[in-house]
């Protein structure tokens, strides 16, 4: 789907509800009498309805299920002292010089089209 005011496309696949990723070569025709698309591949037929398409893109809640220094878990209350509560309810985290070495788990609560979930991180230096 070809979006003229940002100039982009918006790729649909098997995840999106089409029969599948493959299309045969010249297989594809536009009603004249309605705004139907038709595209065949090689599971059948996939009509297309433009004005219905929900192109929103649609990103679950993620959630942070472990949060680790030098590759051991830090907890909520443990001899480190750096959680007081969970890692996913925590909004600063602050650690000491030779804490230098972290990582985290995470995933999201909904695997819904999770083939074309990116992910990203942002780290600021105080």
């Amino acid at each position: 789907m070809y979006n003229r005011d940002k100039n982009s496309f918006k790729n649909f696949d098997s995840n999106d509800g089409l029969q599948n990723n493959e299309f045969a070569d010249g297989a594809s025709f536009k009603s004249k009498i309605s705004e139907r698309l038709f595209f065949g591949g090689i599971e059948g037929l996939d009509i297309v309805y433009p004005s219905k398409i929900n192109a929103l893109n649609h990103f679950p809640r993620l959630t942070v299920k472990e949060f680790l220094v030098h590759n051991i878990v830090v907890a909520p209350g443990d001899n480190t002292g750096i959680l007081n509560n969970n890692i996913d309810f925590t909004d600063k985290v602050l650690l000491n010089y030779d804490q230098n070495f972290i990582s985290f788990s995470f995933t999201t609560l909904d695997y819904w089209n999770k083939q074309k979930s990116e992910y990203s991180y942002f780290c600021r230096k105080l």
